[in-house]
């Protein structure tokens, strides 16, 4: 009981998520939607220029906060508010979104463990997401940082077997 979605949800989610892309579903069932499965989270005590946008829920709130400090280089702020958004909402059809901002966030404090984790989980978990290429590509780094070559040389060829047309180009919003 409380543990998440459960297969029926998760199966129905993968197949929206697959054909789909990540937005809400078109027509059926609104099952396993965020407000069935998870608390609203508390609002932030510190308000910032994203909290008076209309149009969005609680749920994006914390996305979007986390967004808003990446972009202006508030990497402490930024990982602080999308690892609560991940706890609040970790079946979110935006949580691929948040773990590529978390990534980037942690690669950009350099702590590239932390990076890593955060690329592995886009990877491994949400491979269709269209981030998955920069997240194997931002493995590949986080490697060689941490002085793991085989496994950047890993990283590194599973780009090019499975992504030969990613271009770092493809991703404005997180290069330096």
């Amino acid at each position: 009981k409380g543990l998440g979605p459960n297969t029926a949800q998760m199966s129905e989610r993968m197949t929206r998520v697959r054909g789909q892309g990540f937005g809400p579903p078109v027509g059926g069932s609104m099952i396993g939607s965020v407000e069935r499965r998870t608390p609203l989270a508390k609002s932030s005590s510190k308000s910032t220029p994203i909290d008076k946008k209309v149009g969005i829920n609680k749920d994006t709130q914390l996305l979007e906060q986390g967004k808003y400090f990446y972009k202006r280089k508030k990497y402490y702020e930024s990982v602080t508010k999308l690892k609560e958004f991940l706890k609040n909402f970790e079946y979110h059809d935006l949580a691929p979104e948040a773990w590529l901002y978390l990534g980037e966030s942690y690669l950009r404090k350099e702590q590239y463990g932390e990076a890593l984790r955060a690329y592995k989980k886009i990877y491994f978990r949400y491979l269709p997401y269209p981030g998955a290429p920069l997240a194997l590509f931002r493995m590949a780094q986080c490697y060689e940082k941490i002085g793991n070559k085989k496994a950047a040389a890993d990283s590194g060829e599973k780009l090019e077997t499975q992504f030969p047309k990613f271009n770092l180009n493809q991703f404005p919003e997180f290069q330096d």
